[in-house]
Order: C-alpha cells, then structure tokens, then sequence
C-alpha cells in the first residue's frame, strides 16, 4: 500500500502571500529560516516580519542591507535599489493606486483590500525601504 507524500518547494522569489500567515508554518518553508529579532519580529537577513500575539505575519519589510543578494526576495516584484518608476509600474499593474506621494517616500492602496497597505521610501529615485502591513 503507498502512502501520499506531499512535497512542498522551499518558499523564494515574491512573499507578499506570506501577509496574515503564521510565521511557523512559513518558517518551514523558507530555505534561510527566520529567527527572532525582537519584540515579535523575526529576521532572516533577506526580510523582516512582525508577527501579532498568534504569530501571525501582520508585516513585511524587505532589508536593504542584503546587498549580496538583493532581490532574492520581492513584495509585488518590487526589491530594494529598483528604479522607482519602473516599481510604481510593477505595483500599478498589480492592481496597487498611488495613496500619497513626497519626495521621498510614497503610500499605495489596493482598492481591492482596504486591510492592507504598501509603503515605500526613495533615495534617488531608487527604492530603499518596502513594507507591506496590514493597516
């Protein structure tokens, strides 16, 4: 008698379906595991998540200090050091409207679900910081 395996592929490439899991589960996952940063946040030098009181993910921000292998991770597509007008195509085409907008940082909203938010702040006309929360 055979028994069914199920074989999941390590999680890479863009994690915003990770928003609203538990941090557990996903952890599994990850080829470069999480581990605790502080005060329910979690790091695995590529990304940061916070998590709430159920180790849910209620945040995700991708790290700019992972220079050696920036982009192995996106939100959206998006990676730190992309141009900026090419992210607000990327993020426009997605489905995500410009909120708000300075000089350096910019708000988008998904019409589609008003729970969730992307935030993104710019050092010449390149994206330094993404974070994807729940609002």
């Amino acid at each position: 008698m055979a028994c069914a395996v199920t074989v999941t592929k390590p999680l890479t490439g863009d994690i915003h379906g990770i928003l609203g899991k538990n941090k557990n589960s996903i952890n599994k996952l990850l080829p470069d595991k999480l581990r605790y940063y502080e005060d329910d946040a979690y790091t695995n030098d590529y990304f940061l998540i916070q998590t709430d009181d159920s180790d849910d993910i209620i945040s995700i921000v991708l790290l700019t200090d992972a220079e050696s292998n920036i982009g192995k991770y996106t939100l959206y597509g998006l990676y730190p050091g992309m141009n900026y007008e090419k992210a607000c195509g990327l993020l426009a085409k997605k489905g995500w409207k410009l909120d708000s907008e300075s000089y350096d940082e910019s708000y988008f909203y998904n019409p589609k679900n008003s729970n969730v938010s992307f935030y993104v702040t710019i050092i010449d006309d390149e994206i330094d910081l993404i974070i994807y929360m729940y609002k």
